[in-house]
Parts: C-alpha cells; structure tokens; sequence
C-alpha cells in the first residue's frame, strides 16, 4: 500500500502536490476529496516478485493480485479517506516523499499556478492588458515569464499584490466575458489557488534522499484501456464495436482493425502518464509507459482482446452503449422517412434537439455551421430544440425540408426561392432557349413532344454553361426548382417561337455577319452567337475567367482532416490527384467544393504499400496509381514514401496559438516547406490579413 501511494498516481510530480495540500492544513475529508484528481487510471508494481496490479476509482483505490485490478471481483478496496490517513502518517514519519520535494513542494505550486496567470495573461483581449498591473514588469519567453510570476507568489507582499490585480479581473470578468479572447481558464479555480497562499503553512520534514524503488509493469486493465479508446479514425470505436458483435473471423477482424488503426499514434496513452504511449503500424499496436517493458500485440491478439473486452461489457461505457442504441433506432427511422423524401432534409427529434444523419447531415452542417459528430458508427448533426425555426428558414433555402417532431408526427416544409429570384431565372432561360436554333428547328418543323425533348436538351445545354453558383446550386440539387422551373420555361418559349412566325434564325446569307441565334451571358451581358457550338466554347472561357475572378484562398475546417486509416488517405490522395489533373487539363480554377477535395491530400508518407505489386490487398490502388501518374511523377511519388512528412491541424493550430501567444497579430508570414498547404489553409481569423509567402 505505502508504495502505491508514493509510487503510483501517472501524476508529474504527485508527491509534491500532495506535501503541498497538506501544508495548508487540509483536513482529512479534504484530503481525501483531492487525491482522485492526481491519482488516475492504474499502475502495475511487482513486490518481492510478486505482481500486483492498481487502479483508481471515485471511492478509492483498488488492488488484487496478478495483472487486473479493474473488474476483479476479489480486489481489496482501499477508500480515499484511508490513504488520506495512511500519507498523512507516512509524511509525519519523513517517509512519503524526498527531503528535496517537501523543501520544494510550495515553490512547485507556486510554479502551476504562474503557468495559469500567465496563460490568462495572454489571453486577455485588446485594451485590457493592464488588468494586472503587478505582473507588467513580467517579460521574457514563456519558461523565463513562469518562473518571475512564481517568484512574486513567493513574497508575501507580492503574492498579494497578484491577488488583488487578479480580484479587479475577476470581477471585470463576470461583468464582461469579452475581457478574455478565450474562456477555457478556470478563473474561479486560479481565485481559490491565490487565496489559499495567504494561509500559514504546516511544514514537514524528511531525511530521505530517495524514494524506494519496486518494479513497475503495464497492466491489463491499462491495455483494455487504451483499447477502448478505438482506433485512429474518428468514429473508428464505434465501426469496431458494430463490426464485432457481428458475424466475422477473427482474421476479418484483424483486417479491419488494421484498416481503421492505420499508422500512427498518441502520446498519454496509459493512464495519462507522462511519457506513455500509443503507436500503431501494419504489424500491430505497442504501448510504452516510463520504467515498464514495452507491450507489442500483433492485430489478432488485438481482435482477440476486444472480444474480450465486449463479451464482458468493458469496451464500451454505459453512456455510450445507450448512444449507440439511441443512434442505430433513430438512424432506421431516419431511413425510412428519406425513403420517401429522397430530395429532402430529414430530421428526427429526440430529448428536445433535431438530429441529421448522413447524407444530410453533411449539408446541414455547412449551412447552419454546426459540427459533424460521429457515435454509433454514425455521422450525424444535432440542432438544438431552440434553434429549430431559424434552422429550418436556412435550410429551406437548400432544399425542402421533413421533420419528424417528439410526437412522431411528420412535417414537410417545402423548399423556398423569392419569386423576384424564381422570375429572374425564367426570363434568362426563356430568352436563351428562343435564341437555341435546334429547339426552334423542332418547334418549327416537328411535334410537340419532339419540340419539349429538344427542349430539355436545350435547358441543360444552357443551365451546363451558366456561371450563377447560386442557380446552378439550385438547378442541380433541387428537384422541385428544376423541374417547376422546366415547365415554365417550355411553355412560355413554345409560345414565343410559334407566335414569330418564320423567321429563320439561322441565316446563311455569307455576305454579311453571321446572325446571332444563341444568347448567353459573357462578362455581365447577353451575348449573341451563331451556332450552339460557338456559344459553348465562349461560355466555357467565361466560366474559366469567373471562376479565376471568383478565387480565394481556402480555408479548412475539417477537424478531422488527415485522419483514417492508410486505405482512407490513398483514397483520399488518388481523388485529389484525379481532380488536380481534370483542373489541369481544362484550365479551370478549383471551386471550394473542389478546393475541399484537394485539401485531403497528405501525400504518400507512411503508404508505402500503395506502389508494392506483390500486395494482393493493395492491387487496385496500385494500378490505379500506375494508370494516373505518369512515369516521371510515379517514380518521384514511390520515393516520398520514405521522406514525406504531414503536419496535422491539431499542430498546425497549437503552433499558431503559441504564435499568436507571442503577440503575432498578422504580418508577412513565410512557408518555406508548404508542402499541401496546411499552413496557410488553417490560418486564423485574427491573422486572415497577412501576406503569405510560400516555397
């Protein structure tokens, strides 16, 4: 027990904060309440060569013998009210901790919470940086700024000098939340950590230049953890808990394990601990955690473990289990419903918010700017109850819209266009159509079902060369509008070109200039040209000149960009290579939706499988791959395999922040590595006004 206590927790420091709690004379109860928060997840200790496997919960710490204490029925408990006691005695005795970490246990509390203020510090927003009067003389880097703030929570005087600048923000704040650019601080916390400093402190004393050492080992129960967090995609836990309760081997499991893992990895892994890690590859998942042996499992033994974990109802939470039965009934009703709207947005209500699932769902989250969330196996968006009436107003400017209410009752909300919009279309495309010579040709000279045939043709010719983002999106994606808008048009143009009587639009009198017989708009105005083919060439230069004039840098805002597994990414990178060379080839600029596909390239680092002919799985990526690049550009793609690097945008985003920490507001910014252009594409708002220089 005393070398859990002492040994144990995955805390930095935990000895040190624990002197620190008790020289403020905490009471046992106290004590006892703040122990969870540094002793977490679970620690394995070999003793006289014996194991002994640990994990902590809210009423105490558990220990059984062997490898897994987390689900042992046998497992003593230990209350944190007894280790209360128990460190209590052991820090009276000089026995809990170092001569070194009691003499510095204040000066290391002093020290967290100067990294507190002075995070807050810099997150104080424009015309309140003199909030904190008594920490103006505090400069340097962030390391050097840290240890001059804990230096004045050294001093008497100064401690309450930063208490008293810290008592002015705090009120300043509750008034005005705009003090703060960002509200992740916990300003009531920092309060209560500087208030407590003011105390009379108890101190302790130790002759012990060390603390006793024992053997350490991952155990079980830290395995079964770290699984349980799923795989490197997002929604990755839940695909494997749907594809395991299903009827597979367990080498179909591996293979979809390997898929969904990828390669990659995360640090912390194992109860949190400093250290600890998480990497995964084409040959299995290793776990590393400080002083222990390493623990390698090939896939199978992967698979093997997972069905393990989900025979005994311990890979997935309870709260995550009902998620799962809450999302796989809603997401059959969902289906139902979008049966029988296939052009609408569905939504389902439950517990007061609306729920889109995919293909809506992708949708709904760009026009409401929502996040996509995944559970269940699921992609989906929730809208809050509150926010329903707004929602469906924009979204109906989209599409129409069905939802299903709490009482199971269906409404349909149909889609909306301004009529002022609706007639300008009209008249562009009835005027554009009179001027098509084979659609008046077949009114002219054929039936009337021959004439409307033609006239679908001729609407599509013309809807295809329009540069209007806003119609087309409407055009293509609405069935109601298209179709409506169809009719209308054919009616209103078979009566014009009747009532002209013969006037033949097609001259072929050479001796003066062609005469126009089809219009479209080029640089703002209708123009006229004598053939259809004349007309389209010109509207596919227009559309290159709009969508070059219509260019922006493009801005990423997918959370998850350059997540899944290596079969994801070499998807992801084939799709985008197939788009570059389409652009290429026809001279045109990516749209954003374009822009979106080629931002999912991540090159080719780490899938080096994709340009191996003797891998069966990787057969059609490979001749994909041969048949898309030539031989030049395949060559220089296979040797990147082992020397292309991909910044994700978490770390794109922390390197900005840190940035940004230093007081960068914008300026010239240079890349000298771009690379896909992560850098820029994640470039933030409050920066949005630099000149960017890339290599």
């Amino acid at each position: 027990m005393d070398d859990v206590l002492r040994l144990g927790g995955n805390t930095d420091e935990l000895r040190m904060r624990v002197v620190a709690e008790f020289e403020k004379r905490r009471s046992v109860d106290e004590i006892a309440a703040f122990l969870p928060a540094v002793y977490q997840g679970g620690n394995g200790f070999t003793v006289y060569g014996v194991k002994y496997a640990v994990w902590y919960f809210e009423d105490g710490i558990r220990i059984a013998q062997g490898e897994q204490a987390r689900y042992e029925r046998g497992a003593q408990l230990i209350t944190w009210a007894d280790a209360a006691a128990r460190i209590g005695e052991l820090l009276g005795d000089g026995r809990f901790a170092t001569k070194e970490e009691v003499t510095g246990a204040e000066d290391y509390e002093h020290e967290l919470i100067a990294r507190k203020l002075r995070d807050l510090q810099h997150d104080l927003s424009k015309g309140n940086e003199g909030l904190f009067p008594n920490l103006a003389d505090v400069d340097g880097g962030y390391p050097e700024a840290v240890q001059k703030i804990a230096a004045k929570l050294a001093d008497p005087e100064g401690r309450e000098a930063v208490l008293g600048d810290y008592l002015a923000f705090r009120e300043a704040y509750k008034a005005d939340r705009s003090v703060l650019r960002f509200h992740y601080h916990d300003v009531d916390g920092i309060f209560v950590s500087l208030a407590v400093q003011l105390l009379e402190r108890r101190k302790f004393t130790s002759d012990m230049e060390r603390v006793p050492e024992v053997n350490s080992f991952i155990t079980q129960d830290e395995i079964g953890d770290a699984l349980s967090h799923g795989g490197g995609t997002v929604g990755s836990k839940w695909r494997i808990f749907k594809y395991f309760t299903e009827e597979h081997s367990l080498s179909e499991k591996a293979a979809v394990l390997k898929d969904l893992y990828g390669i990659g990895g995360r640090s912390h892994a194992l109860s949190g601990a400093t250290g600890s890690g998480e990497n995964h590859d084409a040959n299995g998942i290793r776990l590393t955690k400080p002083g222990c042996e390493n623990v390698i499992l090939t896939w199978s033994a992967v698979a093997r473990r997972i069905d393990e974990l989900i025979a005994s109802d311990c890979y997935m939470a309870e709260a995550e289990l009902a998620e799962y039965d809450l999302h796989t009934a809603a997401y059959a009703k969902y289906r139902g419903v979008k049966a029988n709207n296939s052009d609408a947005i569905v939504l389902l209500a439950h517990s007061g918010s609306y729920y889109a699932y995919r293909p809506d769902a992708e949708d709904v989250s760009r026009t409401l700017g929502l996040r996509e969330q995944h559970a269940g196996g699921l992609d989906y968006v929730i809208i809050p109850g509150e926010q329903l009436d707004d929602a469906l107003e924009k979204l109906r400017w989209r599409r129409a819209v069905s939802y299903v209410d709490e009482a199971g009752v269906e409404h349909t909300l149909p889609f909306i266009i301004s009529d002022t919009e609706r007639e300008q279309y009209e008249a562009q495309l009835v005027e554009a159509l009179v001027n098509d010579s084979a659609y008046v040709n077949a009114v002219r000279n054929s039936d009337s079902q021959n004439a409307r045939d033609e006239g679908f043709a001729a609407i599509r010719r013309i809807a295809a060369a329009s540069t209007d983002m806003r119609f087309l999106k409407l055009y293509n994606d609405n069935a109601e509008f298209r179709n409506g808008l169809r009719n209308d048009v054919l009616a209103a143009a078979y009566k014009e070109v009747s009532e002209r009587g013969n006037v033949d639009v097609e001259q072929s009198d050479t001796s003066h200039e062609p005469t126009p017989v089809v219009y479209i708009p080029v640089d703002g105005e209708w123009q006229g040209f004598p053939s259809v083919a004349a007309a389209e060439d010109a509207a596919l230069e227009e559309f290159r000149k709009e969508t070059r004039r219509r260019a922006r840098n493009f801005r990423i805002t997918d959370e998850h960009l350059g997540e899944g597994g290596a079969k994801t990414k070499c998807r992801a990178n084939i799709e985008a290579i197939q788009l570059l060379k389409y652009l290429e080839r026809n001279g045109f600029q990516a749209s954003p939706e374009q822009q979106d596909v080629l931002s999912r390239y991540v090159g080719w680092g780490g899938i080096p499988e994709a340009f191996d002919e003797n891998k069966p799985d990787w057969s059609k990526e490979y001749a994909e791959l041969k048949a898309l690049l030539t031989t030049e550009e395949y060559e220089a793609a296979r040797g990147s395999t082992l020397n292309a690097h991909y910044t994700s945008p978490a770390v794109i985003r922390a390197i900005y922040e840190a940035v940004g920490s230093m007081g960068f507001e914008g300026g010239r910014i240079l890349e000298p590595s771009m690379g896909v252009g992560n850098f820029f594409g994640l470039l933030p708002e409050s920066m949005q006004g630099s000149q960017l220089h890339g290599a």
